[in-house]
């Protein structure tokens, strides 16, 4: 909006609706997109951009929401995602300890998981020329040492999180050596580097182009 776009928020809960409304004064919708998007587009509606972040893990059909998106935008309209990636390091070793596969505290709704390729090519299935795919952040490599060495309690994990409220970092102090703490923290930005040239870091961002069906 301070760029100039006018834009328009869809959520679910309702105390972040009447948020956006009172303190942003942006328009707002309550409720699921994938249930709102057939009446926006009846009405007429149409969207330049559309962004969702962290949010098509966590809905039943991710096709029918992008598809759903595809018809809101505009000719060369732009979605632009983030969802985490199943092709993590910490994902892929961890699997039930990872907090990413789960979606943490209270909310554990990661139903589907996605990998660069993947996305990609339910972006190109549902309409969409992939602009931009690259991944951010990085492991947790106090969790992935934790798990080799067994240490499943002090892991970030939402058992722990829910169970036993950690406070992670305390426990990490106490679980590992000074040396293993500070060999990790010195080995995390050049392991950071790594993971996401090779496209395997925690977060995917994707950015995708409306094409004419």
């Amino acid at each position: 909006r301070d760029r100039g776009y006018d834009v328009l928020g869809v959520e679910y809960r309702e105390l972040a609706v009447e948020k956006m409304r009172s303190l942003l004064g942006i328009e707002a919708l309550q409720g699921f997109f994938e249930e709102l998007a057939d009446s926006m587009i009846a009405g007429g509606r149409r969207h330049e951009i559309i962004s969702m972040w962290e949010t098509l893990e966590h809905v039943l059909y991710p096709r029918v929401v992008l598809e759903q998106a595809h018809r809101l935008l505009t000719p060369g309209g732009l979605i632009g995602i983030t969802v985490p990636n199943f092709d993590n390091l910490q994902v892929k070793l961890l699997r039930e300890h990872c907090f990413h596969c789960l979606g943490g505290p209270g909310n554990a709704g990661h139903i589907n998981m996605f990998t660069p390729s993947t996305l990609t090519r339910m972006l190109e299935a549902t309409g969409f020329e992939v602009l931009h795919m690259e991944t951010e952040g990085a492991s947790s490599y106090y969790d992935v040492v934790a798990f080799l060495a067994e240490r499943y309690e002090v892991i970030n994990s939402y058992h722990n999180a829910i169970r036993q409220r950690l406070d992670r970092s305390p426990l990490a102090a106490s679980a590992y050596s000074t040396g293993t703490v500070n060999a990790l923290l010195k080995l995390s930005p050049v392991w950071k580097v790594v993971e996401n040239a090779l496209q395997k870091g925690a977060i995917i961002f994707a950015v995708g182009r409306k094409k004419n069906l």
